[in-house]
């Protein structure tokens, strides 16, 4: 029996898409082309000692409230703690804590960055005039961010100690190659609009584990086929529709919609 869904890409974005029409009765099949799942968040196995260690660090925010749902339908929601404060630690050995206080959002993290040690107080204020003028842009407008950011008065320091730092860790790509659109969202949805948006959530288990065999068990439950070491070759296409997939194996699949949820 063909499935319904064939959806290419055991990444994040690619379970999300399973789980989500899984739980609606569609039957589902997943290819991966690599041996785990996961994507980028994912772990391999060492060798030499046999533990599972993360390809790179992957967090959690406040403000990712789909991957949140996400979380919480797979059940894997357990396995993310907050940190409530984080800690800039700059090369002379210095700590600043950031954390929010007990006021409303956007006033929330004033002190915070008031009180960072790594920046001055004429980057401050370009920080906060950056993040005014960042509120106040189109919200789906989305041209390059880094000439933006010089655009209004931020300096190579700024950049490279608040907008870069912040944008990296959140998501996984360096200031040049961000557009602004995202960039908007990262620092409205994570810094102003809410109290807990900025709070980092760390996973306590290996990625391999979060997304890999915690997940595996929810999507088999909820009718989810996955087939790992199932790279598709190429999408055969006839005027409007794909007529159907070959994969690297040789093998051909079929399904009534076809999901594609790998880089571009």
């Amino acid at each position: 029996m063909h499935p319904d869904v064939i959806v290419i890409g055991g990444g994040l974005a690619g379970l999300a898409a399973a789980l989500r029409l899984g739980q609606a009765g569609r039957r589902v099949t997943v290819l991966e082309s690599r041996q785990r799942l996961g994507g980028r968040a994912g772990s391999f196995v060492d060798l030499a000692t046999g533990q599972m260690i993360d390809a790179c660090q992957h967090v959690s925010m406040g403000c990712c409230t789909a991957l949140a749902s996400f979380c919480r339908d797979a059940g894997i929601e357990k396995y993310l703690e907050p940190q409530r404060s984080l800690f800039f630690l700059s090369p002379d050995g210095r700590v600043s804590q950031f954390k929010a206080d007990p006021w409303p959002a956007p006033f929330h993290l004033g002190r915070a960055l008031l009180g960072a040690h790594y920046l001055t107080a004429t980057e401050k204020l370009r920080i906060i005039y950056g993040m005014v003028r960042l509120v106040l842009t189109d919200a789906d407008a989305d041209p390059p961010l880094l000439p933006w950011l010089r655009r209004h008065k931020q300096t190579q320091r700024t950049i490279d100690r608040f907008w870069g730092v912040v944008l990296t860790s959140a998501l996984n790509e360096t200031v040049e190659r961000v557009g602004r659109k995202y960039a908007r969202k990262v620092f409205v949805d994570g810094f102003l609009k809410t109290r807990d948006g900025f709070t980092v959530e760390v996973p306590t288990v290996p990625l391999g584990k979060l997304y890999g065999e915690e997940l595996r068990t929810t999507l088999t439950n909820h009718g989810v086929t996955i087939r790992e070491n199932a790279g598709v070759k190429w999408i055969a296409v006839a005027g409007d529709s794909v007529t159907q997939l070959e994969l690297r194996d040789g093998t051909t699949m079929t399904a009534e919609t076809y999901i594609v949820a790998v880089p571009f």
